[in-house]
């Protein structure tokens, strides 16, 4: 009986930190970054799960990655909150706790040793580098690998003491629901082979043998990294690998993985982005920086290697390379060098290093005192960390705080401030961006969007046409276009548009604001099809559907109008302008019938 008690005391204490820690996250809202993309501007998650929801979610290669278990999931969380972000927390939350409890079971179950186990647990639910997979709605792909990765794991060891093919299937199983959440697991089939090594040991088994074993599954991971950078090509999120030379990709994976362990040891200035040495707001690595890391993990790998009779250290240090190696840039995705929650996973091996090397080398008394006082620390650092993911304005201006001056953080600030209306404080921060890189894109974008909106169009003009010039891309080229016909050139404002659709003609702004501008030249005919491409790309957009249902009255479409406007009271119901013009529309034809009907 006791044997049961204290395993329950563990899972309970572990349940009670996390609700501890993490409880405010609550109150948090909904990012910009990533959560629009991931919840809350997304129709197909808004559907909730339909079959063609799931159908989407089965075969979309959205946000650059194929994960349709993650979509899955965040589509039963709009079925059940809608737009409430606390919903959506909880369940992060939620899952968080539930891969703690998982990842105590499946130490103690290999191991037979409660304490260390707890204390592998505790470590990973309570550490300050992990608040962000929390935190982080957009990151549920995050903890939902994870728990299907723990459990593959379980389930593997289950096969490896007892056999069978259903185990083995089992196994294979929650690898690939795993895969399918985030493809960040594809190295676990190796991980497999380093719990062979200890503390299974099944290596007398043959080395030959085992890894024949796991053939199957490391097909798995190799289809998911094929289906990965399918995603990642097509998306654009590689495009930074051709900005990048791989050998200073690999100087960036060599002292990441060092800055990694340095945060895990002292997590402070942790941030959502940490720019990349070698792109836009980075500073390059020196040679020291690059030589002192490389020299620390050859010489961290070969010290642990040579210790066999410490085979945790060996399996806890491969365990944390070999997870974080598909998110170390080698192959370059996004702008960032590294990021907390690539260590969601990877931690681990250095937690079971640190807690098994601890039991070892210090006394029963002094060993938990220490481990005690290092759980407060964790704790008190994660509630504090997960303070700033209140919402994006705290959460960025906590990142700029890490890294002043940073253009990319203050574009994210200025978005993040235009989002919660305070216009003026975002026209700084887009100033500050765009001065600190006027080569900047986005910035600029950004910047000439606000002079847009505060009617400084010639200054707009000229920043909008130099984002265009930097990057040319659809959302560039129609504000351009909105500038320009703002400031009376609207022979520059239809060829902007028009050269916008060249480059993507189904993009929904391009289209809608070229058959306004057609629509005011008294061109109503011309316009109809670009609303109607507008309403493809867009169908829930109700200015759309009332600007068609006016260029097809003007076109004795009466019926079809009619439609367009009750479709565009259907989205908004308080679309003043749709009313009047439905209403109008029905006397119009209320007077055709009694027209037609007269002898």
């Amino acid at each position: 009986m006791r044997n049961r008690i204290k395993p329950l005391l563990v899972a309970l204490a572990l349940l009670a930190a996390i609700a501890a820690v993490y409880w405010p996250l609550l109150d948090a809202d909904f990012l910009i970054h990533d959560d629009r993309t991931y919840v809350t501007a997304n129709p197909h998650i808004k559907e909730g799960l339909t079959l063609d929801s799931i159908a989407w979610a089965a075969t979309s290669l959205r946000a650059s990655n194929w994960h349709p278990l993650t979509w899955l999931s965040h589509m039963l969380d709009w079925q059940l909150y809608g737009a409430d972000p606390a919903g959506h927390h909880a369940t992060n939350l939620i899952l968080h706790a539930i891969n703690a409890l998982v990842l105590f079971a499946l130490f103690n179950v290999m191991t037979g040793r409660l304490w260390p186990s707890a204390a592998v647990a505790a470590l990973f639910a309570l550490h300050p580098l992990h608040v962000e997979s929390v935190a982080w709605i957009a990151e549920r792909k995050d903890l939902l690998c994870a728990l299907f990765a723990l459990l593959s794991m379980l389930a593997y060891v289950s096969y490896a003491r007892r056999g069978g093919a259903a185990r083995y299937m089992l196994t294979a199983l929650l690898l690939a629901l795993s895969l399918m959440a985030k493809p960040m697991a594809v190295t676990l089939p190796l991980l497999y082979l380093l719990l062979d090594y200890w503390p299974l040991e099944r290596l007398k088994r043959g080395l030959s043998r085992l890894l024949i074993e796991k053939a199957p599954l490391l097909l798995l991971s190799a289809l998911s990294s094929a289906m990965t950078l399918i995603a990642q090509q097509r998306g654009g999120a590689m495009a930074s690998t051709e900005a990048v030379a791989f050998p200073l990709r690999l100087a960036n994976a060599a002292v990441s993985s060092m800055r990694y362990i340095f945060k895990m040891i002292w997590p402070s200035d942790l941030s959502i982005y940490y720019p990349h040495p070698n792109l836009l707001g980075g500073n390059p690595w020196s040679w020291w920086q690059i030589a002192g890391a490389s020299l620390l993990l050859v010489t961290i790998s070969w010290v642990v290697i040579r210790m066999v009779k410490m085979r945790y250290l060996a399996v806890g240090w491969l365990w944390y390379l070999g997870m974080l190696l598909p998110v170390l840039g080698l192959v370059q995705v996004g702008p960032q060098a590294m990021a907390d929650r690539y260590t969601y996973l990877p931690l681990t091996g250095l937690f079971v290093m640190a807690v098994w090397g601890g039991a070892a080398l210090l006394s029963r008394r002094l060993g938990p005192l220490l481990m005690i006082g290092l759980l407060v620390a964790c704790g008190a650092a994660s509630r504090a960390q997960a303070g700033h993911w209140r919402n994006s304005v705290t959460l960025f201006e906590h990142a700029l705080e890490v890294n002043p001056g940073d253009p990319v953080i203050h574009n994210y600030l200025g978005t993040a401030l235009q989002d919660a209306g305070r216009e003026s404080e975002a026209l700084e921060q887009f100033r500050a961006a765009a001065a600190a890189a006027p080569g900047y894109a986005k910035a600029q974008f950004n910047l000439g969007s606000a002079l847009l909106a505060r009617g400084e169009l010639e200054t707009a003009i000229e920043r909008l046409g130099l984002a265009a010039r930097l990057e040319p891309e659809p959302g560039a080229l129609t504000n351009l276009g909105n500038a320009l016909e703002a400031a009376g050139r609207a022979e520059e404002a239809l060829a902007a548009y028009r050269s916008a659709l060249r480059l993507d003609p189904d993009d929904a702004g391009a289209n809608y604001n070229l058959g306004v501008a057609l629509h005011r030249r008294g061109e109503p005919a011309a316009a109809i099809p670009y609303y109607r491409r507008a309403l493809q790309a867009e169908p829930d957009h109700p200015q759309a559907h009332n600007n068609l249902g006016l260029a097809l009255q003007a076109t004795g479409a009466l019926d079809e109008a009619i439609e367009h406007y009750r479709e565009a009271l259907r989205i908004d119901p308080g679309h003043v302008n749709a009313r009047g013009n439905l209403e109008k529309a029905l006397r119009q034809r209320r007077d055709q019938s009694t027209i037609s009907s007269s002898p």
